[in-house]
């Protein structure tokens, strides 16, 4: 009877290690899941991160492009209003207005919104209003007709650049 014995401490020692390395390999399973899921966590944040930031650049491209379209438009309009004013306008007056209705069009050309519909009727009307043309006779010059043409221009711009702040808020 003593070979009993040490068969049931083998037996013992046996289970004693298959738990142990039962035990183990869950540890190092739960370990490896733990690591995989905390990396696709991360991935995935990174990339809403990286989508976030590339919209919202998307967005301030467009703002600054607009905004010096906006201006050089606006400044091009100050020359022309401001030079009709000084000596010598007949003769500066084609560059004048080459100026203003190449920066009205570039403008217009931006985007299909208001701002760019209200850039090309801008410049339309006053093009025609302010340049000498051979062919047909040039239309009477309205002030509250460009005055109202300015304030849409205006407003449309402003809601131009609401726009894209909302849309910067849903990056």
């Amino acid at each position: 009877m003593p070979s009993a014995e040490p068969k049931d401490k083998t037996e013992r020692d046996l289970k004693s290690a298959f738990k142990i390395a039962a035990f183990s390999s869950l540890i190092t399973l739960a370990g490896v899941l733990t690591t995989s899921v905390s990396t696709w966590v991360s991935s995935a944040q990174t990339t809403r991160s990286s989508e976030k930031l590339s919209c919202i650049s998307r967005l301030d491209k467009r703002e600054e492009y607009a905004r010096i379209k906006s201006d050089a438009f606006m400044a091009s309009l100050a020359s022309l209003t401001t030079g009709s004013a000084s000596p010598g306008f007949y003769e500066k007056k084609p560059a004048y207005v080459e100026a203003f209705s190449r920066s009205g069009y570039s403008l217009m050309l931006l985007t299909k919104t208001a701002l760019g519909e209200k850039s090309g009727e801008l410049s339309d009307w006053l093009t025609v209003r302010v340049s000498d043309y051979k062919s047909f006779e040039r239309p009477v010059f309205i002030t509250s007709e460009y005055e109202r043409l300015v304030t849409e221009w205006k407003d449309a711009y402003y809601q131009y650049m609401e726009d894209l702040d909302s849309q910067r808020k849903g990056c």
